[in-house]
């Protein structure tokens, strides 16, 4: 009888992980987030910041007393687009984008 029991549970362990694998094969791929409006590819993180925040940005940063190099900025590789992700503070649940 103990037999029979391990038999049915090593059965179900392989039976779920062939359903894990199928459906990983068969699931749409995720987009590569953030990605540019116009060409759709991937846009690249910048390390350094530069001098040209948005003021939208700025005024966040202030706002919050928080250091620049908390913000993220990404730029499209052929010039399309520019996008900076400021983190949310506090209880905000969401954070601040601008893009240009």
């Amino acid at each position: 009888m103990e037999i029979v029991a391990m038999l049915f549970v090593v059965g179900l362990a392989f039976m779920a992980l062939g359903i894990n694998v199928f459906l990983k094969m068969i699931s749409p791929k995720g987009k590569v987030f953030p990605s540019c409006f116009k060409c759709g590819r991937p846009m690249v993180q910048l390390q350094h910041l530069g001098t040209d925040m948005p003021y939208q940005i700025k005024h966040y940063l202030n706002k919050y007393n928080l250091p620049a190099h908390v913000v993220r900025r990404f730029i499209c590789l052929k010039g399309h687009r520019e996008l900076w992700i400021a983190p949310p503070v506090g209880d905000q649940r969401k954070s601040i984008f601008v893009s240009h």
